[in-house]
């Protein structure tokens, strides 16, 4: 079972080139697609990757040949669940329920029974598992889908 994967770091260096971004960190450097997705971690919005900045901390997210980076100007991260999204209980595998809102920015793909997400949220109940209702969503594509 593929799962998605997470590699995170602090930013040295970015800088777009013919076909990719160049994301330097003290330890490694990265080489995204043009096609990466850039959220903030902390409200869900969109960024262009002129706005990041030496200093920026990321999580990068990948998954079938899809890549997410969520940035944010403090190590926190707090708020961000990624897994398997299960339709009829509103789960991401067992460690968020989810009350989706018309407002809710939603990014990547439909959001279908099986599709692996990304939940950012603001504020959560302290219940078994938390509550929420995101600000955003990036929802990968299911292997073989085109949508």
């Amino acid at each position: 079972m593929n799962q998605i994967k997470l590699r995170e770091g602090v930013i040295n260096q970015i800088a777009v080139a013919k076909d990719y971004i160049l994301l330097q960190t003290t330890a490694c450097i990265y080489h995204l697609p043009l096609t990466t997705e850039i959220l903030h971690s902390s409200t869900g919005k969109s960024m262009q990757v002129s706005n990041l900045k030496k200093g920026y901390y990321f999580h990068e997210y990948s998954y079938n040949g899809q890549h997410l980076l969520a940035v944010n100007e403090k190590d926190s991260f707090y708020g961000v669940f990624h897994g398997e999204y299960h339709e009829k209980n509103h789960l991401i595998d067992d460690q968020l329920m989810m009350n989706i809102h018309p407002k809710t920015k939603k990014y990547g793909s439909s959001l279908v029974d099986g599709a692996q997400v990304i939940a950012f949220c603001q504020l959560m109940t302290r219940s078994i598992p938390p509550q929420s209702t995101p600000e955003a969503l990036f929802i990968f594509k299911k292997r073989g889908k085109s949508n």
